[in-house]
């Protein structure tokens, strides 16, 4: 199996690239060529140690963030890799990340997706081994920094720019999902969350008022898109009709100062009910599982 490790590396996040970087060199399997998506930087092999990587190959890149990652894929499919793992270079890996995904696919071998456990303050984003379209509705946790993918499905995987959603790797799982039962989480192929306080979208887990509305934007953008590639699926375009309009009435009533504070105070009550700790896009909650849905 001819295996890439696929990354995007840019300016903002320099301070974590030596970490990730070290991770990587790390791993306990090594037979990968990397693939790195450079967005910005004059010098880049001052930051990647060609030594450490023999089979490097570095792609120039200005366009944005879902382009970029687009273009590595674009890359890994032109050079017949048959598997593709993406890792965001701002994480750490745990030692046998790599090792056990490939594991994952030797032994399920009709597999061509799945992902890795991602630690965030030693708390894992997932409680189990496959995940579900109704475990994704409300929070964006499948990420692409802890994808990895057989090329047999980057094009599915690129097709989905089509609907320029704003959340990229979260349309394409919920439309992957609405096709599919579920997803492999592989619990012993860890990632190290570490740049929590912002993103691509510029987005942070707090609580703050425009972070909850900004959230409810992307989700609302996201579901529409959703409600469009539902065109023929009548069950699931009904579902995403549903979520449209929980965020729009999320929107409306965090417009009243008064209600924000009692929003805040509902949805800790919810995270710490069920033992999570906030994620991307789940801080705007929908209002039906709290007691001031009215």
């Amino acid at each position: 199996m001819k295996i890439a490790v696929l990354t995007v590396i840019y300016p903002k996040i320099r301070k974590y690239l030596n970490n990730y970087f070290l991770s990587l060199q790390k791993q306990s399997y090594k037979n990968f060529e990397l693939v790195v998506v450079n967005e910005n930087f004059k010098k880049p092999l001052k930051i990647i140690n060609k030594n450490n990587f023999p089979n490097l190959k570095i792609i120039k890149s200005k366009k944005n963030p879902e382009l970029n990652r687009i273009s590595g894929l674009k890359e890994c499919l032109m050079n017949k890799f048959d598997l593709v793992i993406c890792h965001d270079a701002d994480d750490t890996l745990h030692k046998d990340n790599i090792k056990k995904i490939v594991l994952f696919f030797q032994k399920n071998k009709r597999k061509n997706i799945c992902f890795s456990n991602v630690i965030f303050r030693n708390k894992t984003f997932f409680k189990k081994g496959k995940v579900g379209l109704k475990d994704i509705i409300n929070e964006n946790i499948l990420g692409y920094g802890s994808m990895s993918i057989k090329t047999e499905i980057i094009n599915s995987f690129i097709n989905s720019y089509k609907y320029r959603p704003k959340v990229y790797d979260w349309f394409f799982c919920l439309s992957y999902l609405c096709k599919k039962n579920y997803v492999n989480v592989i619990k012993e192929s860890k990632i190290n969350y570490r740049n929590y306080n912002g993103n691509l979208l510029n987005q942070s887990l707090k609580l703050s008022k425009r972070d909850i509305i900004s959230s409810a934007k992307l989700k609302l953008d996201t579901y529409y898109k959703m409600e469009k590639f539902c065109k023929y699926d009548k069950k699931n375009k009904f579902l995403f009709n549903r979520k449209i309009i929980e965020m729009k009435n999320l929107i409306k009533y965090l417009k009243n100062k008064k209600n924000f504070s009692n929003y805040v105070s509902q949805l800790k009550k919810v995270i710490k009910n069920n033992n999570k700790h906030l994620s991307w896009l789940n801080n705007a909650h929908p209002l039906t599982n709290f007691d001031i849905s009215k």
